[in-house]
Protein backbone atom coordinates (compact mmCIF):
# COMPACT_ATOMS: atom_id res chain seq x y z
CA UNK A 1 0.00 0.00 0.00
CA UNK A 2 2.91 2.34 0.67
CA UNK A 3 4.04 1.92 -2.95
CA UNK A 4 0.63 2.98 -4.26
CA UNK A 5 0.49 6.05 -2.00
CA UNK A 6 3.94 7.16 -3.22
CA UNK A 7 2.87 6.70 -6.84
CA UNK A 8 -0.30 8.72 -6.25
CA UNK A 9 1.74 11.49 -4.61
CA UNK A 10 4.09 11.62 -7.60
CA UNK A 11 1.18 11.73 -10.05
CA UNK A 12 -0.64 14.41 -8.05
CA UNK A 13 1.58 17.33 -9.10
CA UNK A 14 1.15 16.83 -12.87
CA UNK A 15 -2.59 16.50 -12.34
CA UNK A 16 -2.64 19.69 -10.24
CA UNK A 17 -0.73 21.57 -12.93
CA UNK A 18 -3.63 20.97 -15.30
CA UNK A 19 -6.09 22.77 -13.02
CA UNK A 20 -6.79 26.26 -14.40
CA UNK A 21 -6.01 28.12 -11.16
CA UNK A 22 -2.71 26.28 -10.59
CA UNK A 23 -1.80 26.60 -14.26
CA UNK A 24 -2.45 30.35 -14.07
CA UNK A 25 0.16 30.67 -11.31
CA UNK A 26 2.82 28.99 -13.41
CA UNK A 27 1.71 30.59 -16.68
CA UNK A 28 1.87 34.12 -15.27
CA UNK A 29 5.51 34.49 -16.37
CA UNK A 30 7.67 32.71 -18.92
CA UNK A 31 10.37 31.73 -16.38
CA UNK A 32 7.75 30.05 -14.20
CA UNK A 33 6.27 28.19 -17.16
CA UNK A 34 9.43 27.28 -19.06
CA UNK A 35 11.79 26.72 -16.12
CA UNK A 36 10.00 26.06 -12.83
CA UNK A 37 7.12 24.00 -14.20
CA UNK A 38 9.44 22.09 -16.53
CA UNK A 39 11.82 21.28 -13.68
CA UNK A 40 8.96 20.12 -11.44
CA UNK A 41 7.55 17.87 -14.16
CA UNK A 42 10.97 16.34 -14.87
CA UNK A 43 11.44 15.66 -11.16
CA UNK A 44 8.01 14.05 -10.87
CA UNK A 45 8.71 11.84 -13.87
CA UNK A 46 12.07 10.83 -12.40
CA UNK A 47 10.44 10.09 -9.03
CA UNK A 48 7.77 7.95 -10.72
CA UNK A 49 10.41 5.93 -12.53
CA UNK A 50 12.20 5.16 -9.27
CA UNK A 51 9.09 3.42 -8.00
CA UNK A 52 9.51 0.72 -10.62
CA UNK A 53 12.69 -1.30 -11.12
CA UNK A 54 14.06 -1.03 -14.65
CA UNK A 55 15.27 -4.29 -15.97
CA UNK A 56 16.92 -4.04 -19.35
CA UNK A 57 16.69 -0.25 -19.28
CA UNK A 58 20.28 -0.01 -20.48
CA UNK A 59 19.35 -1.39 -23.88
CA UNK A 60 16.79 1.39 -24.32
CA UNK A 61 18.85 4.22 -22.82
CA UNK A 62 20.01 5.79 -26.11
CA UNK A 63 16.47 5.96 -27.48
CA UNK A 64 15.17 7.26 -24.14
CA UNK A 65 17.74 10.06 -24.08
CA UNK A 66 17.04 11.05 -27.67
CA UNK A 67 13.27 11.04 -27.12
CA UNK A 68 13.51 13.03 -23.89
CA UNK A 69 15.90 15.54 -25.46
CA UNK A 70 13.59 16.06 -28.43
CA UNK A 71 10.67 16.62 -26.06
CA UNK A 72 12.66 19.15 -24.06
CA UNK A 73 13.82 20.95 -27.19
CA UNK A 74 10.31 21.08 -28.61
CA UNK A 75 8.95 22.73 -25.48
CA UNK A 76 11.76 25.31 -25.52
CA UNK A 77 10.57 26.65 -28.90
CA UNK A 78 8.73 29.93 -28.24
CA UNK A 79 5.71 28.97 -30.39
CA UNK A 80 5.36 25.71 -28.47
CA UNK A 81 5.24 27.58 -25.18
CA UNK A 82 2.70 29.96 -26.74
CA UNK A 83 0.48 27.01 -27.65
CA UNK A 84 0.32 25.93 -24.00
CA UNK A 85 -1.25 29.30 -23.23
CA UNK A 86 -3.76 29.16 -26.09
CA UNK A 87 -4.88 25.53 -26.13
CA UNK A 88 -5.66 23.50 -22.99
CA UNK A 89 -4.90 20.34 -24.97
CA UNK A 90 -1.40 21.64 -25.78
CA UNK A 91 -0.86 22.38 -22.09
CA UNK A 92 -1.97 18.83 -21.24
CA UNK A 93 0.48 17.50 -23.83
CA UNK A 94 3.19 19.72 -22.33
CA UNK A 95 2.57 18.34 -18.83
CA UNK A 96 2.39 14.71 -19.99
CA UNK A 97 5.43 14.88 -22.28
CA UNK A 98 7.71 16.59 -19.75
CA UNK A 99 6.62 14.11 -17.09
CA UNK A 100 7.49 11.35 -19.58
CA UNK A 101 10.85 13.03 -20.33
CA UNK A 102 11.66 12.99 -16.61
CA UNK A 103 10.70 9.32 -16.49
CA UNK A 104 12.90 8.53 -19.49
CA UNK A 105 15.89 10.48 -18.21
CA UNK A 106 15.83 9.18 -14.65
CA UNK A 107 18.13 6.26 -15.25
CA UNK A 108 20.52 8.14 -17.46
CA UNK A 109 20.63 11.47 -15.62
CA UNK A 110 24.42 11.63 -15.60
CA UNK A 111 24.42 11.93 -19.37
CA UNK A 112 21.15 13.81 -19.70
CA UNK A 113 22.56 17.11 -18.50
CA UNK A 114 25.43 16.99 -20.99
CA UNK A 115 23.05 16.18 -23.84
CA UNK A 116 20.66 18.94 -22.85
CA UNK A 117 23.53 21.43 -22.56
CA UNK A 118 24.84 20.66 -26.04
CA UNK A 119 21.30 20.75 -27.42
CA UNK A 120 20.96 24.27 -26.07
CA UNK A 121 24.27 25.23 -27.69
CA UNK A 122 22.83 24.03 -31.01
CA UNK A 123 19.67 26.07 -30.35
CA UNK A 124 21.71 29.20 -29.62
CA UNK A 125 23.72 28.56 -32.77
CA UNK A 126 20.56 28.33 -34.85
CA UNK A 127 19.34 31.55 -33.30
CA UNK A 128 22.54 33.41 -34.20
CA UNK A 129 22.71 31.85 -37.66
CA UNK A 130 19.11 32.54 -38.61
CA UNK A 131 18.63 36.12 -37.43
CA UNK A 132 18.64 38.77 -40.12
CA UNK A 133 19.18 41.49 -37.53
CA UNK A 134 22.27 42.00 -35.43
CA UNK A 135 22.02 40.47 -31.98
CA UNK A 136 25.43 41.77 -31.00
CA UNK A 137 26.33 45.24 -32.23
CA UNK A 138 30.09 44.73 -31.95
CA UNK A 139 30.29 42.36 -34.93
CA UNK A 140 28.92 42.14 -38.45
CA UNK A 141 25.95 40.08 -39.52
CA UNK A 142 28.32 37.73 -41.36
CA UNK A 143 30.31 37.21 -38.16
CA UNK A 144 27.09 36.50 -36.29
CA UNK A 145 26.01 33.91 -38.87
CA UNK A 146 29.45 32.26 -38.91
CA UNK A 147 29.46 32.11 -35.11
CA UNK A 148 25.98 30.57 -35.16
CA UNK A 149 26.93 27.83 -37.59
CA UNK A 150 30.10 27.11 -35.60
CA UNK A 151 27.97 26.68 -32.46
CA UNK A 152 25.64 24.33 -34.35
CA UNK A 153 28.55 22.21 -35.55
CA UNK A 154 30.25 22.17 -32.15
CA UNK A 155 26.99 21.33 -30.38
CA UNK A 156 26.11 18.50 -32.76
CA UNK A 157 29.58 16.95 -32.59
CA UNK A 158 29.64 17.18 -28.79
CA UNK A 159 26.09 15.78 -28.56
CA UNK A 160 27.02 12.79 -30.71
CA UNK A 161 30.23 12.29 -28.72
CA UNK A 162 28.33 12.22 -25.41
CA UNK A 163 25.70 9.89 -26.85
CA UNK A 164 28.40 7.58 -28.24
CA UNK A 165 30.31 7.53 -24.96
CA UNK A 166 27.11 6.63 -23.13
CA UNK A 167 26.41 3.76 -25.49
CA UNK A 168 29.93 2.39 -25.78
CA UNK A 169 28.72 -0.72 -23.99
CA UNK A 170 26.73 -1.55 -27.14
CA UNK A 171 29.92 -2.34 -29.01
CA UNK A 172 31.47 -5.54 -27.69
CA UNK A 173 35.02 -5.11 -26.48
CA UNK A 174 37.58 -6.82 -28.68
CA UNK A 175 39.40 -9.62 -26.95
CA UNK A 176 43.11 -9.17 -26.75
CA UNK A 177 45.15 -12.18 -27.73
Amino acid sequence: MNHISRLLAVLLLPALLLLPRIDAIFSATMPRKALVETFLLLLCGAAASRLYPHRRMASHAPAAVVAATLLLLFWMIPRSIDLTQILPSANALYVASLFAAGFLLSKVASVAYALYFWSMIVAFGLLYASQSTLLCSAYTLEDQHAFGWMLVLLGLVAYLFVLASMTRWLVPASKSR
